[in-house]
């Protein structure tokens, strides 16, 4: 799913390209949240000592620290003439594997991406 909204910024900062609008796909780190109640762990288990409790209080991120990616990219100045590009730790991450470069496969996921929702004509971009 990460290469997918690599490949889905890559093509919508393409098309967007003659506007004032820019794209960002990120990975905002590993975050202690109340997600993990919907995938049948209990918060009780979690929280408990042991393992799992010492996992989620020394290794996961905070609500405020796992958002600085995000605030980054979308108030960083800096970034005002970037777009389409990957984030981690907010660093632009220029490395990664030859797919997620691939102009080719990011315009065929985003037809995909239209087929499947039925995108009438007249909202396509």
């Amino acid at each position: 799913s990460k290469l997918a909204n690599v490949l889905f910024s890559r093509e919508l900062a393409k098309r967007l390209r003659h506007t004032y609008i820019n794209t960002y796909s990120l990975h905002p780190g590993v975050i202690d949240t109340d997600l993990g109640r919907h995938v049948g762990e209990t918060d009780d288990k979690l929280k408990g000592k042991g393992f799992k409790g010492f996992m989620r209080r020394n290794l996961l991120l905070t609500p405020f620290m796992g958002s600085q990616t995000t605030l980054y990219c979308a108030l960083e100045e800096d970034l005002d003439d970037e777009t389409g590009y990957y984030y981690d730790n907010c660093q632009r991450i220029d490395y990664m594997i030859p797919e997620a470069n691939d102009d080719k496969t990011a315009k065929a996921l985003w037809k995909l991406s239209e087929d499947f929702v039925k995108l009438e004509d007249h909202l396509r971009i």
